[in-house]
């Protein structure tokens, strides 16, 4: 039985499936699933699927039809006719259980490597025309002699007019003038005396006298700046205690630092024998000796001056002390 049609009806007549199909022929010939498995190297699980008309245990639609051609080739069976078949009755399923592949594209709806290539050509053609046309409507317009003459024509003018306006408001207030004199004038005339200059010098002197007074007031509180000077290397940080410090590190030798006028300003410093501290012209005795730690020395010019007179005072009782014990 070589022929498809030749076992397609069993005795009863009615057709068989190409599972059915495959099976009888399979026993006929008397072989096992095993060996058209290793003749074929189709997995036997695919095998039974196809001869027990399982179609949702077979993989994708042409990896089936590919076995059931292969399947039926081997047998000596059509594998078109057996292919064909098992399409129909694959077909017959339900639509979710149906595969779709999609249609190959049309290769003369595909653009050509030329009009490609001449389409990238426009666009940067394109493209570059665009560019230089917004960089020149960009840049400025030259200036030519008739924008230069309008311009200075309109200068012209404005100081045309500014000199009139100019005039005509020493003129007006030359008139005004004359009115307040001939006023003066007449009101003196009625009442027969002639009025007196006001005597303005008590008012400049009391000015006078207040201007000074601030002045010194002002130099009271800022006696002068207070300048930090390192003699050597030494640690210090500046803080009011509230907002964090102003100054923190090491200065260097040589290096010098200008509080700024911030209030409530305090200094703290791990060698004190090598920080000077300068108050307008007034340089202050050391605040201790070489390595020394000082802490919470009050910045305010008048707290260090205080500091300074009695760092001398102390300094005076000692040298008073040593003299009279000689």
């Amino acid at each position: 039985m070589t022929a498809l049609t030749d076992s397609s009806a069993g005795a009863g007549g009615t057709a068989m499936s190409v599972g059915q199909l495959l099976r009888t022929r399979r026993l006929e010939l008397g072989m096992e699933v095993s060996d058209i498995a290793a003749e074929t190297r189709i997995p036997a699980r695919f095998l039974c699927a196809i001869e027990d008309d399982q179609h949702e245990k077979l993989p994708a639609l042409p990896f089936a039809v590919g076995f059931v051609r292969n399947y039926a080739k081997l047998l000596g069976l059509s594998p078109d006719m057996v292919c064909a078949q098992f399409k129909a009755e694959t077909s017959r399923l339900t639509p979710s259980e149906q595969v779709y592949f999609p249609e190959p594209l049309d290769e003369s709806r595909i653009p050509s490597k030329s009009l490609v290539l001449g389409g990238i050509v426009i666009a940067v053609a394109a493209l570059g025309v665009w560019w230089l046309w917004t960089d020149r409507s960009s840049s400025p317009a030259p200036e030519t002699p008739e924008t230069e003459l309008a311009m200075a024509d309109a200068v012209t003018i404005d100081e045309t007019g500014g000199e009139a306006a100019a005039s005509g408001a020493a003129g007006a207030t030359a008139a005004q003038g004359d009115a307040t004199a001939t006023d003066a004038t007449s009101a003196g005339d009625a009442t027969g005396e002639t009025a007196a200059p006001a005597d303005n010098s008590a008012a400049v002197t009391a000015q006078d006298k207040a201007e000074a007074q601030a002045a010194a007031a002002a130099q009271v509180i800022n006696s002068g700046p207070v300048i930090i000077r390192a003699i050597e290397d030494s640690w210090v940080r500046i803080s009011d205690g509230v907002s964090g410090a102003v100054k923190i590190g090491i200065m260097k030798a040589g290096e010098t630092y200008r509080v700024p006028s911030l209030p409530n300003l305090k200094l703290m410093t791990g060698n004190a024998g090598a920080v000077e501290i300068q108050v307008g012209d007034t340089v202050l005795p050391p605040l201790g000796g070489r390595g020394e730690v000082v802490r919470n020395i009050d910045l305010a010019p008048d707290s260090l001056r205080r500091l300074a007179a009695g760092s001398a005072a102390s300094n005076n009782a000692s040298s008073s002390g040593a003299a009279s014990t000689r």
